[in-house]
C-alpha cells in the first residue's frame, strides 16, 4: 500500500476519536486502551456540573454570608473549602484536556 491509500483508509476514524475518546482504539481493535479512554470520558461528563460548579466557585469564593438569627448561626459558603475545590477542579480539567489532546493524537 502506498501513502495515498493508508491517509485515505484512515482518515474517516479521526473524527470518531474525536467524539468518542477511545473511538480510533476501538475501531482499531485495542479494546483495553479504547475502554480506558472511554472510560475516562463518561466519568468526566457525569461529573461536568460538579466541576463547572466548583470553578465557578474559584471565582467568586463565596456569595452566602453567615447570617445570625438570635442565637441560631445559619452558616454561609466557606471560601477555603471553595478555593480548594476550584483548584482540584481545575487540575482535573488541565488533566482531561491533556489526556483528550493524547487520545486524538
Amino acid at each position: 500500500m502506498n501513502t495515498q491509500q493508508l491517509k485515505m483508509k484512515s482518515a474517516p476514524v479521526l473524527p470518531i476519536s474525536c467524539l468518542i475518546m477511545g473511538g480510533t482504539q476501538l475501531s482499531r481493535h485495542y479494546y483495553v486502551k479504547g475502554g480506558i479512554f472511554f472510560a475516562i470520558q463518561v466519568c468526566f461528563l457525569l461529573y461536568l456540573s460538579d466541576i463547572v460548579h466548583t470553578l465557578i466557585g474559584l471565582f467568586t469564593l463565596g456569595d452566602v454570608a453567615q447570617i445570625r438569627k438570635g442565637l441560631t448561626v445559619i452558616q454561609g459558603d466557606n471560601s477555603i473549602f471553595m478555593l480548594v475545590e476550584g483548584v482540584i477542579a481545575a487540575i482535573i480539567v488541565g488533566l482531561f484536556s491533556t489526556i483528550y489532546t493524547l487520545n486524538i493524537k
